[in-house]
């Protein structure tokens, strides 16, 4: 069968990381793969260095992968050469990742012809949605056969959003992603991958980008001392991720513990104003935002995993975070209580909650036998969820519609 996976760019993300990951563990013996990416992709410094290990990675594949450069919604010509391409290799099964794919590949097919199965996926809740964004979503659910959701929670807000039968949608959780696309070798003062390679789930293997650098380059760049305790933090820099509540518990921790460092992964419209509460509150030296940065470079360094947020389904860092072996300092939102059980992997808190957070934080930062405890559960929480058995249960479904 003819399946293609539909994204709008390939930037590393959590999306963009799974649909990589499917590629390579699609039963080879029952569908041949295309990609398609709608948009140019973003020659930032930093991300090219990651994508060429990504793009490198997707090619060595076997898929076919057709790269559209769309400019916007009212690109014409672009969709007419999304709709030439649909409507000359009649894809079977089609799969659309995240708000561009789902609305530009599914429109088009509706024109180009429908496959046997279509599938989107919802990665996140989306509060800030257009009224014509939410119906089209909705028209265009009618033709989707099946909705997957990362968690319940983002199964229930997008179908009371946008109106559309819960029937339509399934959860999957997505299995810890930060080896999807490379592993690295972090023991101390060993070149990333000593063998000079990138690799990818133990068996393929691809060059490393240019200067690849011991966990003491890592430090060193950072300013992070070896007998510093490292606390991480990854997602986007906006409202809803409560980063604002997290640097102010940070004062608290640090008063007591002043060889402790806050990471904060991720980039977005709240950045500045995030370090201008840094500086206010003299935290300069112990909080780092570190804008755009590849997770599996800091997880290594991490102590303990915190997610503040207060909305999330389930932070996709947070699973990197347990299978590393982390214990995990998380509000009590979405479906996050569904992987870190308080008292056992972890502590949870009430959102917006900078005491509580604190608290936590202070309570595993004193007792290193608890977060080797916690670290321990974490890392059993996951084990299980692996992309075999992810992958037999998404080919399942498209099988059980074909049928």
């Amino acid at each position: 069968m003819k399946i293609l996976f539909a994204i709008g760019r390939l930037t590393v993300g959590g999306g963009e990381k799974l649909l990589v990951y499917q590629l390579k563990h699609l039963d080879r013996n029952k569908f041949e793969p295309y990609l398609l990416t709608l948009f140019p992709e973003k020659e930032e410094s930093f991300e090219r260095e990651l994508r060429q290990g990504l793009l490198r990675e997707t090619r060595s594949l076997g898929a076919w992968w057709k790269q559209l450069n769309f400019r916007g919604l009212f690109d014409f010509i672009s969709w007419f050469k999304l709709y030439k391409f649909l409507k000359k290799e009649k894809f079977d099964v089609a799969v659309t990742s995240l708000f561009s794919a789902n609305l530009f590949v599914r429109l088009a097919l509706l024109f180009s012809g429908k496959p046997k199965v279509l599938i989107s996926y919802e990665h996140n809740i989306y509060r800030d949605k257009h009224r014509w964004q939410i119906w089209l979503d909705w028209f265009l659910a009618k033709f989707t056969d099946k909705i997957i959701v990362d968690a319940e929670s983002v199964k229930k807000f997008t179908a009371n959003q946008e109106g559309i039968p819960v029937d339509k949608f399934l959860v999957m959780h997505i299995p810890p992603l930060a080896n999807a696309v490379k592993i690295w070798s972090f023991a101390e003062d060993q070149i990333l991958n000593a063998a000079g390679d990138l690799v990818l789930n133990a068996d393929v293997k691809v060059r490393p980008p240019a200067g690849g650098r011991t966990l003491e380059d890592i430090r060193r760049e950072l300013r992070i001392k070896p007998d510093d305790k490292v606390i991480l933090t990854v997602s986007r820099l906006v409202e809803e991720k409560g980063h604002i509540y997290l640097i102010r518990a940070a004062k608290e921790v640090i008063k007591n513990f002043p060889n402790v460092k806050f990471l904060i992964v991720g980039w977005g419209h709240l950045e500045q104003s995030l370090k201008d509460e840094v500086k206010k509150l003299e935290l300069e030296n112990n909080v780092k935002l570190l804008g755009k940065r590849d997770i599996a470079e800091v997880l290594p360094l991490a102590a303990l995993y915190i997610e503040p947020a207060l909305s999330v389904d389930i932070g996709i860092a947070s699973m990197e975070a347990m299978a590393q072996g982390l214990p995990i300092i998380s509000t009590n939102v979405g479906e996050m209580p569904v992987f870190v059980k308080d008292g056992e992997n972890g502590f949870l808190v009430p959102p917006a909650d900078s005491s509580a957070m604190s608290e936590k934080i202070l309570t595993l930062l004193k007792d290193s036998e608890l977060r080797k405890k916690m670290g321990v559960a974490s890392r059993e929480k996951v084990k299980d969820f692996t992309i075999e058995k992810y992958m037999q249960k998404f080919e399942g479904i498209i099988l059980s519609f074909i049928k």
